[in-house]
C-alpha cells in the first residue's frame, strides 16, 4: 500500500458522491420541468450570492410569455434545493461567488452563469536612499 492510495480513495469517494448528487439533481429537475410545463412556464431563473461563509439563493422567478407565474411552495423549494446542489463547492466562502441559474423548460436545459470573486494584489516596492 502506497501513501497515495488513501488520498486516491478519498477523491474517488468524493467523485462518486458528486456524480450521485448530479444524477439526483437531474432527476429532480426533470420532475420540476414536468410540473412547470403543465403551468406553461417558459423560463425559470434563480439568482444566488455568497461570501463570508454564507450564501443565499433568491426565490425562483418563473415566466410564462415574459409574465411572472406564482409557484407553489413545494415546487419553489424543490427548485431551490436542486439549484443549491448544483453550485460549485465553496461558492459561499471568503470572497464568494454570485450568479444566475436559468432553466429553459421547453429545451429542458439548465444554464449556470457563475462568477467567482477574487481578491487581487499588485505588489509595488520603492526604495529611498537616505
Amino acid at each position: 500500500m502506497t501513501k497515495t492510495e488513501p488520498a486516491t480513495a478519498i477523491f474517488s469517494g468524493w467523485d462518486k458522491q458528486q456524480k450521485e448528487q448530479e444524477l439526483s439533481a437531474r432527476q429532480s429537475l426533470q420532475k420540476a420541468c414536468q410540473q412547470l410545463a403543465k403551468l406553461k412556464v417558459d423560463i425559470v431563473t434563480i439568482n444566488y450570492d455568497g461570501y463570508g461563509d454564507s450564501g443565499t439563493l433568491d426565490d425562483p422567478v418563473a415566466l410564462r410569455n415574459k409574465k411572472p407565474v406564482k409557484l407553489r411552495r413545494r415546487l419553489n423549494d424543490l427548485l431551490l434545493e436542486t439549484a443549491e446542489s448544483l453550485l460549485p463547492g465553496g461558492w459561499e466562502n471568503n470572497e464568494g461567488a454570485c450568479g444566475e441559474i436559468v432553466l429553459n423548460i421547453k429545451e429542458r436545459r439548465l444554464t449556470r452563469e457563475h462568477n467567482w470573486r477574487v481578491t487581487e494584489y499588485e505588489h509595488e516596492e520603492e526604495e529611498l536612499l537616505l
